[in-house]
């Protein structure tokens, strides 16, 4: 009997110490500690120190940025916890009630104002929230809200673009410094973070500005856009037309030909200028994106390509019997044999003329030595007689020459004035009008290649860059 009677007594306290705050325990804990609560008076007792408040923020997702108007807009919930001695209690008079919410029209809670607003001054907190007390005073006010803040957006290096915007917590209409902002964590948490698809988010940052104002909260969120969009329908079609406007001096002279394929890659390149100033802020500052001035080198080179096509044309349409000038034909002759020597590559420059006749080295057997040298010495006395009578008539024939106003004759005057006309090729109008789209289809690659490389240098650098 006795052992039933201790366990009834252990269930009654277990169940006494399990019990659940009533309804009746809440109204009564709220009408005791509402008796005499003013609302317009801060949580410390003594107002002339500073409320310490604890900011938290949880950044959920990125909706928007619009890089022409520096609209940005996100989600989240900012996390505020302070303590207010006014509403401390004893739980186990009130039924066990550790924690109790109560909307924040009812309670002080602080007026804080986000800075930099996109289009009207906004207050953080919404009349549905409530705050959430706990028996030793501490206040834990989440407010979920939509920002919509002012950024200047920095689209120098679109589409590889980042963007830093800062954002302003600052308290309204209070005495400096009666708030002391205090940061568990120096950065946002996105413990539930939904990725944007254009913009992903590098980092965050929170810290505490001191002013001479008062202090202020400034979050900072970094993000960079995603750019392969940009590149396969922006970046590889004007890369491609700026190739393909180059090989229009490959095209026949035909009269329509040139001209028509070079005036629709103008326009093309015109096309793609407007599309990209559409998506681009129309103002010059900070900077003006490099891309715009990429697709106007591009629009540049085009123009220059339609005038310098012209001009080829009107070379093929000249008449033979039209005079070319002199430093036209030595410039096309230049080049054309520069172009030779490299295509055959080094060589003899000495005509065949002037060549000397090597005797054909011959190796004869040890037993004919002496047989071979007898010959050989016949053969050099031979030689020197006929050189003398060759010099004789020689020098004769250049007195004679002389006197009559005549060049010297030599054995080999008409070979060399045959070699002399073939290396002075005619030239033509023709011959012109094609150096010259050889000369025009080296300069525009040339061009082209130079300001892709710099583009992609460029890019690569702010990328590699710290930020």
């Amino acid at each position: 009997m006795g052992v039933f009677i201790l366990l009834l007594v252990l269930a009654c306290s277990c169940l006494h110490g399990v019990q659940s705050a009533t309804r009746h325990d809440i109204q009564v804990l709220q009408d005791k500690l509402f008796l005499t609560y003013n609302r317009d008076l801060g949580p410390s007792f003594n107002q002339s120190q500073p409320v310490a408040l604890y900011i938290l923020f949880n950044l959920f997702t990125l909706n928007e940025f619009d890089d022409k108007t520096g609209k940005l807009v996100f989600l989240g919930f900012s996390t505020i916890q302070w303590q207010d001695d006014r509403l401390i209690w004893d739980p186990v008079q009130h039924g066990n009630t550790t924690e109790i919410m109560i909307p924040q029209s009812k309670v002080w809670i602080p007026h804080l104002f986000v800075a930099k607003p996109y289009n009207n001054v906004k207050k953080i907190g919404n009349d549905f929230v409530h705050v959430a007390y706990t028996a030793d005073g501490w206040a834990n006010w989440a407010v979920p809200d939509l920002f919509e803040v002012s950024c200047t957006a920095n689209v120098a290096y679109y589409p590889f673009d980042r963007q830093t915007c800062e954002i302003y917590i600052i308290p309204w209409a209070y005495a400096e410094g009666i708030f002391d902002f205090r940061l568990p964590l120096d950065a946002m948490t996105q413990e539930e973070f939904i990725e944007n698809g254009i913009w992903k988010v590098l980092s965050t940052e929170m810290t505490v500005q001191k002013h001479t104002g008062g202090d202020f909260v400034v979050m900072v969120i970094k993000f960079q856009r995603r750019p392969l969009f940009a590149i396969l329908n922006l970046l590889l079609p004007i890369v491609v037309i700026g190739v393909l406007n180059v090989f229009v001096f490959l095209l026949p002279p035909e009269p329509g030909e040139r001209s028509a394929f070079g005036v629709t890659v103008l326009l093309a390149m015109a096309v793609f200028l407007s599309i990209v100033s559409d998506k681009l802020p129309s103002t010059s500052e900070p900077h003006i994106a490099r891309i715009t001035l990429y697709i106007l080198s591009e629009l540049i080179i085009s123009a220059l390509i339609m005038v310098f096509t012209v001009f080829t044309l009107v070379l093929y349409s000249n008449k033979d019997d039209k005079s070319i000038p002199q430093w036209v034909k030595r410039l096309v002759l230049a080049c054309s044999k520069r172009r030779a020597d490299l295509k055959q590559g080094p060589r003899d420059h000495r005509s065949d003329v002037d060549k000397p006749n090597r005797p054909r080295q011959r190796h004869w057997p040890p037993e004919n030595e002496r047989y071979v040298n007898d010959n050989m010495e016949i053969n050099d006395k031979n030689k020197r007689y006929a050189n003398t009578n060759t010099e004789h008539y020689g020098h004769v024939q250049g007195r004679l020459n002389q006197n009559h106003g005549e060049r010297p004759y030599t054995a080999s005057t008409d070979r060399q004035e045959s070699v002399v006309e073939d290396t002075h090729p005619s030239v033509t109008w023709n011959v012109v009008a094609k150096w010259f789209d050889n000369v025009c289809l080296a300069l525009f690659i040339f061009l082209n290649i130079c300001l892709l490389v710099v583009q992609i240098t460029d890019s690569a650098n702010y990328m590699n860059a710290a930020f």
